[in-house]
């Protein structure tokens, strides 16, 4: 979807992954969550992506503290927990799978 420049190109804009899924997604990190076009793994990526530059951007261009009380950027940590645990939830329990199978031999 996106391709990393290289990091001798002047021209490229600084933060290439937040500009466009800024862009793309209307600020809303709700919308790239919920994108069910997209892999899991693919969104969740996506979304630790734009967490990791919004915070580089927020420490940059801001205040100090500043990124403790970006909306945008709570949004996204709380999207990406979301994810995580219901990931975790989906996951069937594998070793207590292959403990019972054992205990049966």
């Amino acid at each position: 979807m996106f391709r990393i420049p290289p990091s001798t190109s002047d021209n490229t804009p600084k933060y290439i992954y937040l500009h466009k899924l800024e862009r793309l997604y209307d600020n809303r990190p709700i919308l790239l969550a919920q994108n069910v076009a997209l892999p899991f793994q693919r969104r969740l990526f996506l979304l630790k992506r734009w967490r990791d530059e919004r915070i580089a951007y927020l420490y940059e261009s801001f205040r100090d503290l500043d990124y403790a009380s970006d909306q945008i950027l709570q949004k996204l940590l709380l999207h990406i927990k979301r994810m995580k645990s219901s990931r975790k939830n989906a996951r069937p329990e594998i070793t207590s799978v292959n403990n019972k199978e054992r205990n049966s031999l």
